[in-house]
């Protein structure tokens, strides 16, 4: 625990300067970029187990059996979500996360393409925001279960009710 504590804070010096490095970073960033496109900017969440269609009806809605099916399809070693009807979906925070990065990435090469995605990903935003609050907000895109709640997915938006 000491090593890391005397090490935290540091910066390293070395890897961020070689060309070779910068362009191994670069080429692994495109590479996740054209997955996200192959796959319409869809995925999982790690919170996403109360979406599972086939197993849902059996937690009856109870408090115990919404916790036990989302912590195990969040859990298990194996990812369960196809075979128990969970789809990929486009996620609000991913899309605000991959906009500011996609505007980073544009600001550090120069490079348009990645202009374009930021605005694409800008422009998804507005088009899914919450109906019916105050201000530009989104909510997550499936039910889960928290400190004793249950948080419907249309009532999941990241600001207050009008």
């Amino acid at each position: 625990m000491a090593i890391m504590t005397a090490s935290a804070g540091e910066r390293r010096v070395g890897q961020g300067s070689n060309p070779a490095f910068k362009l191994s970073i670069y080429e692994s960033i495109s590479r996740i970029s054209g997955w996200l496109e192959k796959n319409d900017y869809r995925g999982y969440d790690t919170f996403d187990g109360l979406s599972a269609r086939f197993l849902r009806p059996f937690t009856f809605e109870t408090k115990l059996l919404r916790i036990v099916l989302q912590q195990t399809v969040r859990r298990f070693p194996i990812n369960l979500r196809p075979v128990l009807g969970i789809t990929r979906e486009q996620s609000s925070k991913g899309m605000g996360f991959l906009a500011r990065g996609f505007m980073r990435l544009h600001k550090t090469t120069g490079d348009p393409a990645w202009a374009g995605k930021a605005e694409m990903a800008l422009q998804w935003l507005i088009e899914n925001q919450s109906k019916g609050y105050s201000g530009a907000c989104w909510g997550n895109h499936f039910d889960y279960h928290r400190e004793g709640f249950t948080y419907r997915k249309e009532f999941l938006p990241s600001c207050g009710p009008l």
